[in-house]
């Protein structure tokens, strides 16, 4: 597991939690993703109280944005697959309209399933990165 630390300035802090202004690293060249040219504002952890102005040291850890990426886009994508399959299955059973059946079930368990990411992003901050240092 690959550890990033990158370097910021706190803009605000919200409890246990902080937007940090940094620079952006040669990842982030041709993804344009970020807002402004040359920096993008994070949420991160703040367990060792950083507070607005102060320059800190954050950590990224690939495994969280492995495991966050599955989360938000493989988990809602397999639910709707299996909604599908089980709704037919069950609509069929039920001799009832099977494409229906799939249409309902996809949707059922698509929305359980984005409840279910919303519940974890909520629940499981510490797939954020973290401030680990403040920097004079």
């Amino acid at each position: 597991m690959e550890v990033k630390t990158e370097e910021g300035i706190v803009l605000e802090t919200d409890g246990s939690t902080a937007k940090v202004r940094a620079g952006r690293h040669t990842e982030c060249e041709n993804c344009g993703a970020c807002p402004g040219s040359g920096a993008s504002v994070l949420t991160v952890q703040n367990t060792i109280d950083a507070h607005v102005g102060q320059r800190v040291l954050f950590e990224i850890r690939d495994e969280q944005s492995l495991k966050g990426a599955f989360l938000i886009f493989v988990l809602p994508l397999l639910a709707l697959f299996a909604g599908v399959w089980l709704g037919g299955a069950l609509f069929s059973a039920l001799s009832l309209s099977v494409p229906v059946g799939r249409v309902a079930g996809g949707a059922v368990l698509f929305a359980l399933s984005a409840l279910l990411v919303r519940h974890a992003d909520k629940k499981h901050c510490s797939a954020l990165p973290a401030i680990v240092k403040i920097i004079g």
